[in-house]
């Protein structure tokens, strides 16, 4: 019943997350990975064909199983980090906005490095 229940809510969550790449009152980002833990947590079979593809490997493994993140994994992460902060920052007038947009982006720089150990990048 709970596998069940869990592939219920999954889809619930993707219909929504994918609702809110339309309309911007609906945050997609959220949806979607409630839907990945959902789904994957609504199958054991799910699961082990998740954590076996290449992708899985080559881009979350070190991150999630072992909290390793390359230079360029962390650059990359908080470049968009960047465009997504700096959006708000030119759109919206509000001085407090700005502020507190700007100590997120600070807090990300300061807490994403700290939290992961540096992995050394393989060429």
């Amino acid at each position: 019943m709970k596998r069940i229940l869990f592939f219920i809510l999954g889809m619930i969550t993707f219909v929504l997350g994918t609702i809110g790449l339309f309309l911007p009152i609906l945050p997609t980002v959220p949806f979607y990975l409630a839907t990945s833990f959902l789904w994957i947590n609504s199958s054991k079979k799910w699961h082990d064909y998740f954590i076996q593809t290449k992708w899985y490997k080559a881009h979350m493994e070190g991150i999630i199983e072992r909290k390793e993140m390359t230079r360029s994994q962390l650059s990359k992460i908080l470049g968009i980090v960047f465009v997504t902060l700096a959006i708000p920052f030119f759109i919206v007038p509000s001085s407090l906005v700005r502020v507190i947009l700007v100590l997120v982006f600070v807090a990300h720089c300061v807490f994403l490095p700290m939290y992961f150990r540096r992995k050394e990048e393989v060429y």
